[in-house]
């Protein structure tokens, strides 16, 4: 009998269970550990899983609350340990008190893309991670994922949405030695499918920021200083204003933006354009649906620096008011009036990477100590380490930068650096 069919039907016999949904996932995955570039482990692995969602409604006061309790069921599971999964759930879901929602309804929809040959696909990264890049650093180890993975997801109020994609994830560390020490840098890369040009970067840039750390000097104070942020610490920058056009947030009034307010009133620099996307070329959450089953809207949220549209899933949008736009993943951000070059004519310090470059969502601070950077002081140009700083968006918006060069990082396709101007480094 099929999964789906059978879970719904045990589901089914506990009358007070008020909606529910599954999404079984089946996934397909090849796997290679490297060390250096000798092959330590392969394998395959086979997944056949079903998340199950069980909805609980109460009533308070007048009030109609609504509930839900998440489970996993595996292919060895008996009827009757689903049965016993499902009121579990449904008990925990009758505890939890949220405002009542509807679930999305009658979305029907097919989005399957061609598999990429895993095989292959695993020999070509290998390859490229083995190149010889010219640097002094070398990847002391790597791991390749190659999934390819089938989807189904459906509800009790009419949702049938299936899918097939790929994702690749890489994981690999690059090591070097110099003066500052014994150096290791670590990076994860994921994408849909492989774009050898922009794989090729990535990991020349690994091996290049272990090369330059291996040499770099501990970083002295430097005030009222250009800083370039770069690579793949720019998208968490951007987070800030995805979170301000967010539904969840302005529902709980935690919003520091209003809808078609300007983010930065005044500003000389370059003004924010940003578009939430069902789909990006290379991102691994590219898809026509959400996890509620909601079919999903290309939504721009900020235009000209203003915030024009507020985006929601299913449960916010029901809240507000407003039409749902699926919770989207992928964003989009327009480039800026500033080549590279351009930016790095003047004084300025152009941070390569952070410790744990640190962007609060909530109110625009952004900074935190940084493992290398290049300090270019008008005449010339010295690697560091160990610094930090810490800025206001709301302030530091008025003036800033972005790139004509363009990058791609998982979810993210927007410029490739930001340059802030006069900020203090400690």
């Amino acid at each position: 009998m099929d999964r789906i069919k059978n879970i719904i039907d045990i589901i089914k016999e506990n009358k007070e269970i008020s909606d529910f949904k599954l999404i079984k996932k089946k996934t397909s995955s090849k796997e290679l550990f490297l060390i250096r570039d000798a092959i330590d482990m392969d394998r395959s692995v086979e997944t056949d899983d079903v998340s199950v969602t069980i909805y609980a409604d109460t009533e308070e006061d007048g009030k109609k609350f609504r509930g839900d309790s998440s489970f996993n069921t595996a292919p060895s599971d008996s009827d009757e340990e689903i049965a016993r999964k499902v009121a579990l759930a449904y008990e925990r879901a009758k505890f939890i008190k949220n405002k009542h929602f509807p679930l999305a309804e009658g979305t029907e929809l097919v989005d399957e893309k061609a598999y990429v040959d895993e095989l292959e696909t695993i020999k070509k990264v290998k390859e490229i991670v083995y190149k010889d890049y010219g640097t002094k650093s070398k990847i002391n180890s790597c791991e390749i994922f190659v999934n390819n993975i089938e989807e189904n997801l459906v509800n009790s109020r009419g949702c049938d949405c299936k899918s097939k994609k790929s994702e690749i994830i890489v994981e690999s560390i690059a090591d070097a030695c110099g003066e500052a020490g014994s150096i290791e840098v670590y990076r994860m890369f994921t994408f849909s499918k492989l774009n050898e040009k922009e794989f090729e970067e990535n990991i020349y840039e690994e091996l290049k920021e272990a090369e330059d750390r291996a040499m770099s000097k501990p970083a002295e104070p430097i005030e009222a200083v250009d800083v370039i942020i770069t690579g793949l610490d720019v998208p968490a920058f951007f987070n800030f204003y995805n979170y301000q056009a967010s539904g969840s947030t302005h529902y709980m009034k935690l919003n520091k933006l209003k809808l078609n307010e300007e983010a930065h009133k005044g500003a000389k620099g370059d003004l924010v354009n940003i578009t939430l996307k069902p789909e990006i070329e290379g991102s691994v959450h590219n898809s026509k649906y959400d996890s509620d089953g909601v079919k999903l809207k290309e939504t721009q949220i900020f235009k000209d620096g203003k915030m024009i549209n507020v985006a929601a899933g299913q449960r916010f949008a029901s809240y507000m008011g407003i039409e749902a736009t699926g919770n989207l993943v992928n964003i989009e951000v327009a480039p800026g009036s500033m080549s590279i070059d351009e930016m790095r004519k003047t004084r300025h310090l152009e941070i390569k990477s952070f410790s744990s470059f640190q962007a609060d969502a909530s109110i625009g601070i952004f900074g935190g100590e940084f493992r290398l950077a290049k300090y270019f002081d008008g005449k010339e140009t010295k690697i560091i380490n160990n610094g930090a700083f810490s800025a206001n968006i709301m302030e530091k918006g008025l003036d800033m930068y972005f790139s004509k060069e363009m990058i791609h990082i998982d979810n993210y396709y927007g410029p490739k650096y930001i340059l802030i101007k006069d900020v203090n480094i400690g």
